[in-house]
């Protein structure tokens, strides 16, 4: 209820003119370009400073904002499409071929979701979030879909959307993590405690619409990733419990660290030759090593080979540029633990003790792979 009152203080608009576009697709390169440092992203002008896909001048796409007086603040797109539309483009990217939708079925994309860093950890985000719902209702659309990288699934599923039975996607930053929302689950985001539990029960609650039936199996817990903490739990005991494996990290943690780390982690099974973190990238995950076996390379194509029990995106955590210092391929099909960074930062303010017990464990796993030269 007070998010609800709060959020109403956050005014969002619709992108209807040139200049509000504009300021928009300066926004989207600060962010994308000159902050994370991201590799060629698509239709980057970097004469201009610019980001404009071809999405966002159709009909059927609607681009949100909010401003801080004249300056924008933060912005994301919503794509909406007739499944039987669908490109082979879309198709790809959500496994949209798993789905038994007619074809008049309509569906949205939510992308390009931003918020420059001056204003985070505002309402921006609720902010945005809840109008495109409304925009979603409003265009009568029964699923939505985006993907995003593992550290920011925990953020989303926060938001409404889950994962589900879709292949991994694998961009020239890594990988990413396919996500659907169903927009009349109303029970569901009160389990995720959503900020759109308001709006889902005045749209949807004692309505007998049944938007689940039809996607019930490919929402399942799916191998490729698992977010579920006991599942989680279970694979990493059976883990640390193969003889044949020394864990430099997880072996030495305590099991009150190792509880803390399935509420922040997801595994992901990945199959050979995929990047999984890329060079000079600013993201906050780090990887553990389940499964398989894993190359490092370096600028001056200096190559690691990384298997069990082995971590990678460590480095990071302790350089004040926060960019990751090396591309990971996958060399054999894999498993792998990944770890969003900051969760030490709330650790520290929750539970100092086991926060700087996997500090050390970070450090000493470090300092054993620099006593070997790797």
């Amino acid at each position: 209820m007070l998010l609800d009152l709060l959020t109403r203080f956050e005014k969002v608009y619709f992108a209807r003119t040139p200049q509000e576009k504009e300021k928009i697709y300066r926004l989207r390169y600060q962010v994308y370009v000159t902050e994370l440092n991201k590799a060629n992203p698509t239709n980057v002008d970097h004469i201009k400073k610019m980001i404009k896909d071809p999405e966002d001048d159709s009909p059927d796409s609607a681009i949100l904002y909010t401003k801080s007086g004249e300056e924008i603040s933060g912005s994301m797109r919503v794509d909406t499409f007739r499944f039987g539309d669908a490109s082979e483009q879309l198709k790809e990217r959500f496994s949209l071929k798993l789905f038994p939708f007619t074809p008049e079925l309509l569906l949205c994309e939510v992308g390009r979701l931003i918020i420059s860093r001056k204003f985070r950890g505002l309402l921006i985000l609720p902010a945005l979030v809840k109008t495109s719902y409304d925009y979603a209702y409003q265009s009568k659309v029964k699923y939505s879909f985006q993907y995003c990288s593992p550290g920011l699934v925990n953020h989303y599923r926060k938001l409404g959307f889950r994962p589900y039975a879709g292949n991994l996607i694998f961009t020239s930053d890594g990988v990413r993590i396919p996500m659907m929302f169903i927009c009349s689950d109303y029970e569901y985001l009160i389990k995720e405690n959503s900020p759109l539990v308001s709006q889902a029960k005045t749209y949807y609650k004692n309505t007998g619409i049944d938007d689940i039936s039809l996607v019930r199996t490919i929402i399942k817990q799916d191998n490729k990733f698992v977010i579920n903490k006991d599942i989680i739990w279970q694979q990493l005991q059976e883990k640390i419990s193969e003889q044949s494996i020394t864990y430099s990290f997880l072996n030495n943690l305590s099991k009150e660290a190792l509880d803390v780390i399935t509420n922040y982690g997801l595994i992901i099974q990945v199959p050979p030759r995929k990047k999984i973190f890329r060079d000079d990238l600013v993201e906050e995950e780090i990887a553990v090593i389940l499964e398989g076996i894993f190359e490092e390379v370096k600028k001056d194509f200096q190559v690691t080979l990384l298997e069990k029990g082995d971590m990678f995106g460590e480095l990071s955590i302790f350089l004040d540029s926060q960019k990751r210092t090396s591309d990971v391929y996958s060399v054999t099909r894999g498993k792998v633990l990944i770890i969003r960074r900051k969760f030490l930062d709330d650790l520290k303010k929750d539970n100092p003790q086991i926060a700087n017990e996997l500090l050390f464990s970070f450090c000493r796993y470090f300092a054993n792979r620099l006593s070997v030269g790797r």
